[in-house]
């Protein structure tokens, strides 16, 4: 009797609790911002959602941008960003650079250079493609960033940040390509950082606002209680593997010892389908 009346407490609280799991992880998601990507341009090696960049430095991330890539099919865009909605930095910038498709489809070597400009966020991220991680590895892309990047952020320099930034990582895909770096990727001390207009350049695009739900409370329960009923099946069959659970170790008598084991996370990402027509990105790169 004791076992029969186990196993009826465990089928009743299965049907109840996936119901209800399923209803109210529904109502919090539809209460969630969430963030929203932005679309590039057809300049795509550089854009600049925050304002910030002068057409001088967007000119010449842009021309420079294309002969790397018709010399060596590698791809090095330069993007600047407000902020970055909900997600950290690492993670924007890898969705940005696999939904952006950063580099060669064949050969992943793509790099992006993120920089959020928003007032106490300001950081920047080189994110690197798996082709190109043999070339400016994670500790290379540190360097890079110490010696060009955060000295120019701390002072709200963004120009020579992104200039000076992207020359670097540029003159080391044409030293590992052997193709002969041009004259005309070279540093500058001076990237007209407040000399120059930096509103309605070439590079300026509109940043998307993160997505907010304006649903009332009684849409959201309608709406919730309504997705519980048509996936139903899903609630019940994770409650159902929870409580088995559970139900194995009451009939038991007693609790088992052990441990669960999390695997970890394994890069690749999607395939882009713009300007290089692929890349692979999954995390290889530094953040300041």
């Amino acid at each position: 009797m004791g076992f029969l009346k186990k196993l009826g407490i465990y089928l009743v609280s299965t049907l109840i609790f996936g119901w209800v799991g399923l209803f109210v992880f529904t109502f919090v998601v539809m209460s969630m911002p969430s963030t929203v990507y932005p679309e590039h341009t057809g300049y795509f090696y550089v854009e600049d959602y925050s304002g910030c960049l002068n057409e001088t430095t967007e000119r010449y991330i842009y021309e420079e941008g294309k002969k790397l890539y018709e010399a060596t099919d590698a791809q090095v865009v330069v993007v600047t960003v407000p902020n970055t909605h909900e997600d950290d930095i690492e993670d924007y910038s890898i969705h940005l650079a696999n939904e952006w498709g950063i580099g060669d489809k064949e050969k992943d070597n793509g790099v992006l250079i993120l920089v959020r400009t928003g007032s106490g966020q300001e950081s920047i991220r080189m994110e690197i493609g798996k082709g190109a991680e043999a070339v400016i590895t994670d500790g290379k892309a540190g360097r890079i960033l110490d010696e060009y990047a955060v000295e120019a952020k701390e002072a709200r320099q963004w120009n020579r940040l992104a200039g000076n930034t992207f020359t670097a990582v540029v003159q080391e895909l044409y030293a590992a390509y052997g193709t002969g770096c041009p004259d005309t990727v070279a540093f500058r001390d001076s990237w007209a950082d407040g000399e120059e207009q930096t509103v309605g350049t070439m590079g300026d695009a509109e940043f998307p606002e993160e997505y907010v739900p304006d649903y009332t409370f009684f849409e959201k329960l309608r709406e919730s209680a309504g997705f519980a009923c048509e996936e139903y099946w899903m609630g019940l069959l994770i409650s159902a593997i929870v409580h088995f659970f559970i139900f194995l170790s009451s009939i038991g008598g007693g609790s088992s010892s052990g441990s669960w084991r999390s695997g970890g996370s394994s890069g690749g990402g999607f395939s882009g389908g713009s300007s290089g027509g692929g890349g692979s990105f999954g995390g290889g790169g530094a953040t300041r």
